[in-house]
């Protein structure tokens, strides 16, 4: 593979952080060192362009921008931008894509004309995210409705791709079960160095539990809600933002919400905790499942979807089944020390190996894998494709 073209859609240059935003962040490190010329593109707040020895990171800045959340905006119009325009120029050996809107479906774009494979990434179950933030909004029905209209949405996308990553093997199986193109694991890592149980500093001995992530609907912290009310044996920190923050500050006044954290302010957050609670029946994997686990703080899941394939059960933290199970692990981690203790330095233990390194070098090889595929299916000679140039 000589030319890769990723398209990363958000890469925090507006302040936004997510699962997404953080595993291309830890991605493109590595990246810089294969030698191979890649192009990664991002909407911004502005059009820029990052040189990297061979690597550019590629700022957008939407045209017509379409608001999505309150620190994102993507471009319908990005096929007719200057930018777009100039990147349809160049060829490519493959196209990867982290999300189904128009930068999405640019990829696609390029990646016909380039006559190369496209990769798609699963990283956020859209249709459960739209039906429960629209039921909410408008009801049930419409919330089943819009949760229709996502799933035919992003099915439509995904069956474009000629090989689709999964961030965990339950998410595997069920876009195996629905779509044609076949369907790898893509997990995530860690950073093992900024997220360390030495960064703990507080002395007090108040139990401490700790959320971060989106405030939303769709990760169930209303849950949180009805577990942590009217508590003092523990003192929830909730760190993010989000629809649901004026609801959650309203129904826990005696919890700390801290907004938006990164830095060492994030990873200090993690190790002054004792114990990590995501009460999430939507999430694909949870990053911050791996940064607390790396931080020796034991975690508290659901059986649904991705971060159940984090936690060992009973060793680094509890997958539950249900929402009473939830509560009694909550409540067995508040009473035992010994347990937070025992569970944590396992949970750090465990996170250690899931390297980001690794990662990287498994993404490159699904690329070639794939990259054979599509020359055998097509009946492309394995000479390398021509390059153009481009212009900062």
């Amino acid at each position: 593979m000589k030319r890769l073209l990723l398209v990363a859609g958000f890469l925090g240059n507006w302040g936004e952080t997510d699962g997404v935003v953080t595993t291309y962040q830890s991605l493109i490190p590595h990246l810089k060192t294969t030698g191979i010329e890649i192009d990664v593109l991002a909407y911004g707040p502005q059009d820029s362009i990052e040189y990297h020895g061979p690597l550019r990171v590629i700022q957008h800045r939407p045209k017509v921008p379409v608001k999505i959340d309150p620190m994102r905006w993507i471009d319908p119009a990005i096929r007719t931008s200057r930018l777009g325009r100039e990147l349809a120029r160049r060829t490519y050996d493959l196209a990867h894509s982290s999300t189904p809107d128009p930068m999405g479906w640019f990829a696609y774009g390029i990646a016909k004309r380039s006559d190369c494979p496209f990769v798609a990434v699963y990283h956020t179950a859209l249709d459960h995210y739209a039906r429960i933030r629209y039921g909410r909004i408008a009801g049930q029905l419409a919330g089943k409705a819009m949760g229709a209209f996502m799933s035919r949405w992003v099915f439509r996308f995904y069956n474009k791709a000629d090989l689709i990553l999964a961030p965990s093997r339950s998410v595997r199986d069920e876009l195996d079960a629905q779509l044609r193109p076949p369907v790898r694991v893509l997990s995530r890592g860690v950073d093992t160095v900024r997220f360390h149980p030495e960064h703990r500093t507080r002395t007090d001995s108040r139990v401490r539990a700790l959320y971060v992530g989106r405030v939303a609907p769709e990760k169930n912290l209303a849950h949180l809600v009805d577990i942590f009310k009217g508590r003092n044996d523990v003192h929830l920190t909730v760190v993010g933002d989000g629809p649901y923050l004026e609801t959650m500050q309203h129904e826990l006044p005696q919890a700390t919400f801290t907004g938006r954290l990164s830095g060492h302010a994030l990873a200090q957050v993690y190790a002054d905790s004792d114990l990590f609670v995501f009460p999430s029946h939507t999430d694909t994997l949870g990053n911050v499942v791996l940064e607390a686990m790396s931080s020796g703080v034991p975690t508290v899941v659901t059986s649904s979807m991705g971060p159940k394939e984090l936690v060992d059960h009973g060793r680094t933290g509890f997958v539950t089944r249900s929402d009473d199970d939830f509560v009694q692990a909550v409540d067995w981690l508040v009473q035992d020390q010994q347990m937070r203790k025992r569970m944590g330095l396992q949970a750090r233990e465990a996170a250690c190996t899931h390297r980001w390194s690794d990662i990287a070098e498994r993404m490159l090889m699904l690329y070639e894998e794939t990259i054979r595929r599509y020359k055998r299916r097509t009946g492309e000679s394995a000479s390398p494709l021509p390059t153009q140039s481009m212009a900062p």
